[in-house]
């Protein structure tokens, strides 16, 4: 449950007579600290040898509501109805716990993550926050319609759809992972945008990511997915006046969506997710005394 098979080697042994049964027994013999590698001499049950795996990080949990309460000063946002694309996890997740702090009218997506939904919702709740949330695929050709039942449609909307981000090999180029990124950061934000046009959408919030200005040679295909993305923002934004597209390139911070046995290191992303709801809105006020 909490580990990563990096390697194993096993032989038959004459203890036990090769029966699956009898004693089994492992110890540590060896930790590398610097990539949480644990290696284990095990023996018992007819085999003996060494189990060599990767500490996997523990799970990402962000802030609840009552934490992100002093970062909001009043009903920032009680003008919006909001959708956040992807808010059950994650970056998306804060962006949902923010807005309804701020006094938005919210409404969120997961794909897989019902539990987490439901305890933001819940969450949401004991705070007076107007918080629904609705399993939907990016992907799915049937339309928004699943979110704007009961004649609801949002104002503004809040892309935050991922998929896991894993790096690639630096000396190639996997279509498939670019394919995986592009259904999510390309044709499935213009599938999401192009279903609510004419229904009251009036702004776009789309995550970008600063790997765009380094362009790590191990996330090709993620940058290239990204910057695919903020070319068909720019394309929406000249084809429909009306509609306020922002792209905002965010550094990496602690998610699942981002995690990693290598260490490395994040930003709080609380600040960085607070900052971008305010200046993508035009009416959340600076920074308060509780910037971090």
């Amino acid at each position: 449950m909490n580990s990563l098979l990096s390697g194993l080697k096993l032989d038959a042994t004459r203890e036990g007579g090769f029966r699956p049964t009898g004693d089994f027994s492992f110890r540590l013999t060896d930790f590398d600290e610097r990539f949480k590698l644990a290696t284990l001499s095990v023996q018992g049950c007819g085999i003996a040898g060494v189990i060599q795996a990767f500490v996997r990080p523990a799970p990402v949990e962000q802030p609840d509501t009552a934490a992100l309460l002093p970062f909001v000063q009043g009903q920032e946002v009680a003008h919006q109805r909001a959708l956040v694309i992807g808010g059950s996890r994650g970056l998306g997740e804060l962006a949902v716990k923010l807005l309804a702090i701020g006094g938005a009218d919210v409404r969120f997506t997961y794909l897989l993550g019902q539990d987490e939904a439901s305890a933001i919702v819940l969450d949401g709740a004991k705070h007076g926050g107007k918080i629904r949330a609705t399993a939907f695929d990016v992907n799915s050709k049937n339309g928004m319609q699943p979110c704007l039942d009961e004649g609801w449609s949002p104002t503004h909307l809040y892309y935050f759809a991922t998929p896991f981000i894993s790096s690639g090999y630096p000396a190639r180029f996997s279509e498939n992972a670019f394919e995986s990124f592009s259904k999510i950061y390309v044709t499935g934000f213009m599938r999401v945008v192009e279903s609510l046009l004419g229904k009251g959408l009036i702004g776009v919030l789309y995550p970008s990511t600063e790997a765009l200005d380094q362009l790590p040679s191990n996330m090709a295909e993620y940058c290239a997915a990204k910057a695919a993305g903020e070319t068909v923002c720019e394309t929406l934004s000249r084809r429909h006046r009306n509609l306020q597209i922002e792209c905002i390139r965010f550094p990496r911070m602690a998610t699942d969506e981002t995690a990693s046995i290598m260490p490395f290191e994040t930003s709080d992303p609380v600040p960085l997710v607070l900052n971008a709801l305010r200046r993508f809105t035009g009416r959340f006020n600076p920074f308060g005394p509780h910037n971090a």
